[in-house]
């Protein structure tokens, strides 16, 4: 019998919980994914005691259970998704099988982070076309062809995609496109936050000099494989999903978000507007919720909401005069719970990575 067979009920189950209740209440909360967690646990005892499994498969099972955890609290850290999602995460490595990684592509942990990202990724395209005008999209268009911005999505492409794929060897981690895209994402929002410090600004060291610094180190170093077909290969999609993501995520990103009044805001309104230290407010774009870039923020803040404390402050403040403003931007809140159980599930269905079936379909 199919060890998967004994993990099923809970999988639905805790998919099934979870996502009612973040559509409903917009949260999902610790003890659901806590008791996933000890069902797989003690599942994975029951199994081992019975000879189902050996040690060295409940040890794996752990290993990549235990990346996923690091996984999904980095995409947290970077302000991605909520602490609640990277749970909920590590809850679903948790419980699958090994053998659901039949077409895995790489770590079964990042096979599974594949499958929910493009279904999210795939939805707010479709959500971004749909809401959008066509004269808001012919200007995000032609502000991303304009040669400047392309020389800087290049630069970006050709040189972060260099140091990501020497760290992901360091970690002993395949890249894959998704995978690579967060992280040259993240490396490049890291870059500008470094150069923020005085003797960077003192020194006029800016993103483009460094940018262009390791563009002339890579080429250096790796002249005989940027001739070969398949790193142009690379460079190209991951140029067009690099410009693709800050083209809808970030330039029209704003269809999203609606004018709020102060005395309106409620618990769980996602800003869309930073509150500064100074009683100003300043947009939030690409890595905004990450624990990197909030120096100026008035408090911490999070992908999952307001909280019932910074409500009562914000408004305190605006009733004080202390605030410079009458309207905020909010977002419209998302709930990424139904996401990771569909990737789950599209996990168990495909035997592994979509993006690996698809290929070996299409080949």
């Amino acid at each position: 019998m199919d060890i998967l067979y004994l993990f099923l009920p809970a999988i639905l189950l805790l998919g099934a919980v979870v996502s009612y209740e973040d559509i409903k209440i917009g949260k999902i909360r610790n003890k659901w994914v806590v008791l996933g967690i000890l069902v797989a646990l003690l599942l994975w005892a029951g199994l081992y005691f019975f000879n189902v499994v050996k040690m060295n498969y409940v040890f794996y099972v752990l290993i990549y259970s235990f990346s996923a955890l690091g996984i999904g609290f980095f995409i947290w850290f970077v302000g991605l998704w909520s602490a609640g999602d990277a749970k909920l995460y590590f809850a679903f490595s948790l419980l699958i099988p090994l053998s659901s990684y039949k077409y895995g592509g790489g770590f079964p942990s990042i096979a599974l982070l594949i499958n929910i990202v493009l279904p999210i990724f795939v939805f707010l395209v479709v959500k971004m076309l749909i809401k959008s005008s066509w004269k808001q999209k012919l200007m995000v268009v032609r502000g991303v062809l304009k040669p400047k911005r392309l020389l800087g999505f290049v630069l970006v492409i050709f040189s972060l995609m260099w140091i990501s794929g020497q760290l992901f060897r360091l970690v002993g981690v395949a890249p894959n496109y998704v995978f690579n895209i967060i992280a040259i994402m993240g490396l490049n929002k890291l870059l500008d936050e470094i150069l923020k410090y005085r003797f960077f600004k003192e020194n006029k060291i800016t993103n483009m000099k460094v940018l262009i610094f390791i563009c002339v180190l890579r080429v250096v170093f790796e002249y005989k494989f940027i001739l070969t077909i398949g790193f142009w290969k690379s460079f190209l999609l991951l140029t067009l999903g690099y410009a693709l993501i800050r083209m809808f995520i970030r330039d029209l990103g704003g269809i999203f978000s609606k004018k709020v009044s102060v005395r309106n805001l409620k618990k769980g309104d996602v800003l869309a507007e930073m509150i500064t230290k100074n009683g100003g407010k300043k947009k939030i774009s690409s890595f905004g919720y990450s624990q990197m870039g909030q120096k100026e923020s008035l408090f911490e803040l999070d992908s999952s909401g307001l909280k019932e404390k910074e409500v009562v402050l914000i408004k305190k403040l605006y009733k004080e005069g202390k605030l410079k403003f009458k309207n905020i931007l909010v977002q419209e809140t998302m709930c990424f719970a139904p996401f990771i159980f569909l990737g789950a599930l599209l996990t168990l269905f495909l035997k592994g990575n979509v993006v690996v079936v698809l290929m070996l379909l299409f080949s």
